[in-house]
């Protein structure tokens, strides 16, 4: 409701802004202040207020006289006098003069602007009802002055109350109101009812009559009248209307035509209609409707009555709520759009209007008709708008191909309404297809094509020619029987390019669709464009990615081995400079001469095998991991150390493992330590077995073990007892391929080392020979 117009005319300004500060802040008024009664009869000629506040006692007319000159206005406005005058005569003066409301000023103020907030409600309400109520009776004279048929209000007698001007026109001219004489007396020129009378039948049976009248100038009238009850349901007269026959005739021969062309009209526009039977769960539907959703007349079938077993279920809930605001009457009609399920499977967009025409006594719906329209035309470029845009952004931010072929294959079903796809990767030297992305299809038929890689002569066609939506003709024996087992009823093949070179195809297809769509073909076609450079910018990220990696793990490497080299080769430097010193001091003579020369020809073999490993470590990482049979690389790395009569048991079978290259180097390092810092070592064995789901290569052996103070540290650089790069350089070398390393041996019982294998990077095959 608007807010509450207000002119408060007070010639004391600090009581006027207080009064307009309190029905603005508590009453939700909007106020005008006037200090002068003449001021304010100007505001009202310019100004239109829905209340006057006044005092009484003003300068030049007081409250009173400003009361009289408001009412001699045409207007009514409600008044209330607001004053601190509470003489008796002056009440009794305001009301004579036509005063809505009195209030006292000088009481409690909380209480006086209280009442008179709650005055001014009273009077506005009570003065908008009055013009609300004069409005109404207006309209309806309005509106029956304007129907073409007689319409006449009578009483118990048969004497005329009210009559529209169609009556009046009708009494053979009659310029004067017809109210007060009989209606036998004005149409029939009679003294007497006429027989037969339908007014004086329906008062007295209290049910609605019609007969069909001659009138004394010639032609014949249909009479119908209706029994009105008062309050306690007394018959008091009869509302009687009445047309010429003839007119009638002609209206009923418009209404015939009038249905003919709203029937052309549904027809030519495509609108299912409907009619809903609300309490009985009963619809009723045109041909129309059916054929919209692919179903025969006949075939259509509904659930308690509706449509929602066909419609999308994301779309109901708002559907549900609209109908339900307009059952309660919220809303005057109810308009939606959603999807509906055809019978082939795709999704139809509908726009439906309707309107509830019936309610019972206790105002529940019980009929509502209504129309739907196919707006899948105009919803269709929105939707592929939408879903290009999320390709693009979802293509742009893919991490990897296998994201990007979901996103395009996802897109193109969405786009066609398809239910499966796939998306093909093309090599050029091989002139091959792998299957790099599959949806929708059976576990069968994705086998059959990931193992029978072969090109038809339609894919052949599309990678060096252009889109293709083939019939069974087209496609070879193969992938015709192929399609065929899989249920698959329609399918399309799209080329995706980069470049103007073929880098594979996108394929998709429909179990119940005959057909792809024609408007959505270019959208499609658009996309894999789309797609080919997608494809290219991942790749290309992704081959810089490796190309950094590999840049990165060789700076490790070359930093690795700058440090690594310098010091052990410093070291035995060291130790050969002091034993020649030694040699030159001795001579060659002596035992002792010849000890220190062996001692150096050892220290010389060290420095070589030194170098021969900084050639080697030199390629760390830098070559490709492959698949190594465990034992047979175990025991190259035997072949190189002196075991010293120590017994090697290894008991890995046809294991193999993912691993750097330098995964030899590594056994080697782990030999070596249970060799050289054992003391007591007469066992070394190699096992394989799974410790709580992971996959573990243990190689252990009967030594003195590992000190509990060392274990944390074994594995960092430079520490141990001879270079501190051993165990060390193990660790990095199994890390390459994700694996990792554990010492887990008794202090005193051996070393014992498990190197944990991810899953997918072991295997059981015969060693090689």
């Amino acid at each position: 409701m608007d807010p509450v117009r207000v002119l408060v005319v007070d010639d004391e300004p600090i009581m006027a802004t207080v009064t307009t500060l309190y029905l603005e802040e508590r009453g939700g008024c909007v106020c005008e202040v006037c200090t002068s009664a003449r001021d304010a009869l100007d505001a009202l000629e310019s100004t239109t207020f829905d209340i006057i506040v006044s005092d009484y006692q003003m300068p030049g007319m007081d409250g009173i006289a400003f009361l009289q000159a408001v009412r001699a206005r045409p207007e009514y406005i409600p008044f209330i006098l607001f004053t601190g005058r509470g003489r008796e005569e002056v009440v009794i003066e305001a009301f004579n003069s036509g005063a809505d409301f009195y209030v006292q000023k000088g009481v409690d103020p909380e209480s006086q602007f209280a009442e008179l907030s709650h005055k001014i409600r009273h009077a506005v309400e009570r003065r908008r009802s009055e013009d609300a109520l004069v409005a109404s009776e207006s309209l309806k004279r309005i509106i029956l002055d304007n129907v073409t048929e007689n319409v006449v209000f009578q009483d118990a007698a048969c004497r005329i109350i009210w009559a529209n001007k169609a009556a009046h026109y009708s009494a053979e001219g009659l310029d004067e109101d017809l109210s007060g004489r009989y209606c036998y007396e004005v149409w029939r020129q009679r003294t007497t009812p006429c027989e037969g009378c339908p007014v004086l039948k329906a008062i007295e049976t209290g049910e609605p009559r019609a007969a069909l009248i001659s009138a004394p100038t010639g032609g014949d009238w249909i009479i119908q009248a209706t029994p009105v009850r008062d309050a306690q349901g007394a018959i008091i007269g009869a509302v009687k209307t009445g047309m010429e026959f003839t007119a009638w005739k002609a209206i009923d021969s418009e209404r015939i035509q009038n249905r003919e062309l709203l029937t052309l009209a549904i027809e030519a526009a495509n609108l299912a209609v409907w009619d809903w039977n609300i309490p009985m769960q009963k619809m009723l539907y045109n041909d129309t409707h059916a054929a919209m959703l692919g179903h025969a007349p006949t075939e259509l079938e509904l659930h308690e009555g509706t449509f929602d077993h066909l419609i999308h279920p994301d779309d109901l809930p708002s559907i549900h709520h609209t109908i339900k605001e307009h059952f309660e009457g919220k809303i005057p009609f109810t308009k939606a759009e959603f999807r509906v399920r055809r019978q082939d499977g795709r999704w139809k967009w509908l726009y439906a209007c309707g309107r509830v025409i019936e309610r019972d006594e206790d105002g529940v719906p019980v009929r509502m008709v209504g129309a739907h329209q196919d707006i899948t035309g105009r919803k269709r470029p929105q939707e592929e708008i939408l879903a290009a845009r999320d390709l693009a952004f979802g293509l742009a931010g893919a991490s990897s191909p296998g994201e990007a072929f979901s996103l395009c294959v996802s897109f193109a079903m969405e786009v066609s309404g398809m239910d499966c796809g796939g998306l093909y990767l093309y090599d050029e030297e091989s002139g091959e297809l792998t299957l790099a992305h599959v949806v929708g299809l059976s576990d069968a038929f994705v086998e059959k094509e990931r193992r029978t890689i072969r090109v038809s002569r339609a894919t052949r066609q599309v990678l060096y020619g252009g889109p293709l939506y083939p019939v069974p003709a087209d496609l070879d024996d193969y992938h015709r029987q192929l399609l065929e087992e899989e249920g698959v009823r329609a399918a399309a093949i799209l080329p995706i390019l980069f470049e103007g070179k073929p880098i594979g195809c996108i394929n998709i297809a429909s179990h119940t669709q005959d057909a792809i769509p024609d408007e959505c073909r270019k959208t499609l076609e658009a996309m894999a464009v789309e797609i080919g450079s997608a494809i290219a910018r991942i790749r290309a990220r992704e081959a810089l990615k490796k190309s950094n990696e590999a840049r990165k793990s060789a700076n490790h490497v070359l930093n690795l081995l700058s440090s690594v080299t310098r010091h052990d080769i410093l070291n035995q430097v060291g130790a050969l400079q002091a034993y020649l010193i030694l040699l030159e001091e001795e001579g060659l003579e002596s035992s002792s001469a010849r000890e220190i020369y062996g001692r150096m020809k050892g220290i010389t073999d060290t420095i070589r095998r030194h170098i021969t490993f900084t050639g080697d470590y030199q390629h760390m990482g830098e070559r490709d991991p492959e698949w190594q049979h465990v034992e047979w690389v175990m025991k190259r790395a035997a072949d190189s150390i002196t075991l010293n009569g120590i017994h090697l048991d290894i008991t890995t079978g046809p294991l193999e493992i993912f691993a750097d290259p330098m995964l030899e180097k590594a056994f080697f390092n782990l030999l070596e330590n249970a060799v050289s810092h054992g003391q007591r070592t007469s066992r070394i064995e190699v096992s394989f077995r799974e410790d709580d789901g992971c996959r573990l290569l243990i190689v252990e052996d009967d030594g003195v073990g590992i000190p509990g103070g060392m274990k944390q540290h074994i594995f960092e650089k430079g520490v141990g007892a001879n270079t501190g790069y051993g165990l060390f350089l193990v660790r990095e070398i199994l890390e390459i391929t994700g694996m990792g390393i554990r010492e887990a041996g008794g202090e005193g019982a051996g070393a014992r080392f498990e190197i944990s294998i991810p899953a997918g990077r072991w295997r059981t095959r015969a060693a090689p020979r």
